[in-house]
């Protein structure tokens, strides 16, 4: 089974390079990896040149934003099976791709939803996929890059380019509210994130888009409850940072903010946290 990987990246050298050897280190042998580029200018043409053994195929040119760059990134992908991997995130270890393979060779799901794990300043901190789907109005399953794709789902529907940092939240709404798609739980971690993307720094922007995809697909009631407290938490939140600039403690504020269940962990402590569901 074919997987396509795809890395949206814009001047982002350094993280491109860790998360091209995290590519290159998978030992699933039939991986296709695209990159798609801004138009950067720090010598990453260069460096994708230069492993063309790993790359598949990259493109670099302006686009209008990371969802535009990633709607070019399906157009370009040929696999069954397809991920993004931001730069700067890695996978988890070097079997995951064969252990996706596996999963939709064993079933018929269209989406498979994986833990994940979030690198906060080298510290690591458990995060568990969300089973009940039918709570997405108030978050995502699980992370963007820890959710993998067959192809034909973007058939149904790409990235909604008029929403610049929770296209993907809209994304999997639709998918569960509009389609009959499958969407499945594999209960070990897929990849580290690497906390610090655009929604982590516009989080006042990114929740107020969310709160309006949650209305859009699930209306009034459901949106104001499921998105509204924690729109209105992060405002606060941001608000007492800006005025007693407490800059110590808005990484912890972050974390945070991804609910009760962070556990700080090693990475064998991440294994075993995965195996343990509720």
């Amino acid at each position: 089974m074919k997987i396509s990987v795809i890395t949206v990246t814009f001047n982002a050298l350094d993280s491109l390079r860790e998360t091209l050897n995290s590519v290159a280190a998978q030992n699933h042998e039939n991986v296709e990896y695209i990159v798609v580029d801004g138009g950067s200018t720090d010598g990453t043409v260069e460096f994708l040149e230069a492993h063309s053994m790993t790359v598949t195929r990259f493109i670099s040119e302006p686009d209008r934003g990371i969802y535009d760059a990633m709607n070019k990134g399906i157009s370009l992908a040929t696999g069954d099976i397809l991920n993004f991997l931001n730069c700067g995130d890695v996978y988890y270890d070097n079997g995951v791709l064969k252990r996706i393979a596996s999963e939709f060779e064993n079933n018929k799901s269209d989406i498979v939803c994986c833990d994940f794990i979030v690198n906060l300043n080298g510290r690591l901190y458990f995060r568990q996929a969300r089973p009940r789907f039918d709570k997405a109005y108030q978050r995502m399953p699980t992370n963007h890059q820890a959710m993998f794709y067959r192809r034909t789902i973007f058939h149904l529907k790409q990235y909604d380019t008029t929403y610049l940092l929770l296209a993907d939240y809209d994304h999997i709404l639709h998918i569960i509210t509009k389609t009959n798609a499958s969407i499945s739980i594999a209960p070990y971690p897929a990849v580290i994130y690497l906390l610090g993307g655009v929604s982590d720094v516009n989080r006042v922007r990114a929740h107020l888009e969310g709160f309006h995809i949650s209305v859009k697909h699930y209306g009034w009631f459901k949106g104001v409850i499921g998105r509204g407290p924690r729109l209105f938490a992060v405002w606060l939140k941001k608000l007492l940072i800006d005025i007693f600039l407490l800059e110590k403690q808005s990484n912890t504020i972050r974390v945070f903010l991804y609910g009760r269940k962070n556990r700080l962990c090693s990475r064998l402590d991440c294994t075993k946290q995965s195996s343990r569901r509720p």
